[in-house]
């Protein structure tokens, strides 16, 4: 006897009719209040900032603007249903997430400001810490802020009064100021000083590396906080004195062809096969070049396999922050290189993180792999993110932060997101900005 499947009509019929009415119901208040507000997905500003505050520990800032659209009704009478007038306002916030769950701890808002066509929005971006404070950019003055909880400490008004010699001549434009290490500003008269956040005092400074000053300007005005996803990998490493390389077939090939040396001191020197490249372990033989004017230099002779025929797609060694004070260039020969970087070193166990990618497509996501001293997996991670812009590393877990686009092929819906990432075992959390929530293993909002 065959069972007849259940009608379904009625139950939708029902559901839409509740939706229906909820719909209109939220429609009559907000009519007879007179008044409606919704907020618009929030939006990061600029550079985030691993702030350590103390007995709180550790936590990630974040500077966000979100525009409110207030809506209301004017008018009317027995005779007029009026009219409504929709007003945008910015609210301008400070937020800190904890390391671990990657949610919130508090947030701060330091401005809420109508939007007008005859009026610049608010601009809020974090600088850096000095001490228990940090210092932030509101609009065109910089507030000291405490590390624990953002109060305000200081603004523009308190660093003038500690200097009244100084009194109008600290510009109110941010390109004029400058954080490397501590705050400093170029005074109208053209004069640079330091500005020490324990006492407000502005003291004159010669600046050492007028190169390394202007890179610093720049970036404390003008960087966007974020990087390129291949930016934070490396292709090699030495381990236990053997260099080990992550290529392709075509890659590996390059890199034994070395006559120079130029392969054994980068990685970046040999070719990436970009998108497509399936990345696996090799381990090389080395010897050294013919002589030069300088002497012979070491060099790839030949690379071999690893046993494991594991490969990664896009793969590269997860690389380690550079130490402070350490050069961006290097001198070999007769031209100047970028200083190779090396793969970030995980302990208990020891090994390494390779990121990758799990496909080509917009449905793929990045990944981490987790390897001990052998090369062999002790986990692995599908993150949410897409493209990585930012990382911070800490003694047990790795915070990232990136995007991806939610909308179909042609369109564009960018979504950003912290994650933490616990380095025992790959689990994560994950706090998605614009819709101020949290996000699950599969990349879901809560």
């Amino acid at each position: 006897m065959t069972e007849t499947p259940p009608d379904r009509t009625d139950a939708t019929i029902r559901r839409l009719a509740t939706l229906v009415a909820v719909v209109v119901s939220a429609g009559l208040a907000v009519y007879l209040a007179g008044t409606d507000s919704a907020f618009e997905p929030a939006r990061r500003n600029g550079p985030l900032l691993l702030v350590q505050a103390g007995d709180e520990g550790a936590a990630l800032w974040l500077a966000v603007h979100q525009v409110e659209v207030r809506t209301r009704r004017i008018g009317g009478g027995r005779h007029s249903t009026g009219r409504w007038v929709a007003e945008r306002f910015q609210h301008l916030r400070l937020q800190a997430h904890d390391p671990v769950s990657a949610r919130p701890r508090w947030r701060q808002t330091l401005e809420v400001r109508k939007l007008d066509h005859d009026l610049p929005a608010g601009e809020l971006r974090l600088l850096g810490q000095q001490g228990d404070a940090v210092w932030v950019w509101l609009d065109e003055e910089p507030l000291l802020l405490a590390g624990a909880d953002a109060t305000r400490r200081a603004d523009l008004a308190a660093i003038e009064a500690a200097n009244p010699d100084l009194a109008g001549l600290f510009p109110r434009e941010m390109r004029h100021w400058t954080w490397q290490d501590a705050l400093f500003v170029r005074l109208a008269d053209g004069r640079l000083v330091r500005v020490d956040a324990a006492t407000l005092v502005a003291t004159g400074h010669e600046v050492a590396d007028p190169e390394a000053f202007s890179r610093a300007n720049q970036r404390t005005w003008m960087w966007h906080g974020g990087h390129d996803t291949a930016a934070f990998g490396v292709r090699h490493g030495l381990f236990d004195g053997e260099w080990i390389g992550l290529f392709s077939e075509a890659e590996a090939a390059d890199a034994a062809n070395d006559p120079w040396g130029d392969h054994l001191f980068s990685s970046a020197e040999v070719i990436d096969e970009g998108a497509a490249a399936r990345r696996r372990l090799w381990k090389a033989r080395t010897g050294r070049t013919r002589e030069f004017s300088e002497g012979s230099q070491p060099r790839l002779q030949a690379l071999e396999p690893l046993p494991d025929g594991r490969s990664w797609l896009q793969g590269r060694l997860l690389k380690a922050p550079a130490a402070p004070g350490a050069p961006a260039w290097v001198r070999r020969g007769n031209t100047w290189r970028a200083a190779p970087g090396a793969p970030a070193r995980m302990a208990a166990p020891d090994g390494v993180l390779v990121l990758h990618r799990t496909r080509l497509d917009a449905r793929g996501r990045l990944a981490l792999a987790r390897l001990d001293t052998a090369f062999a997996p002790v986990w692995q991670a599908r993150l949410p993110l897409a493209e990585l812009a930012n990382r911070w590393s800490l003694p047990d877990r790795l915070l990232l932060y990136g995007h991806w686009d939610e909308a179909p092929p042609g369109r564009s819906d960018r979504r950003e997101a912290l994650v933490a990432v616990d380095l025992a075992d790959g689990d994560w959390r994950a706090w998605e900005v614009g819709s101020d929530s949290a996000l699950d293993a599969a990349g879901d909002p809560d």
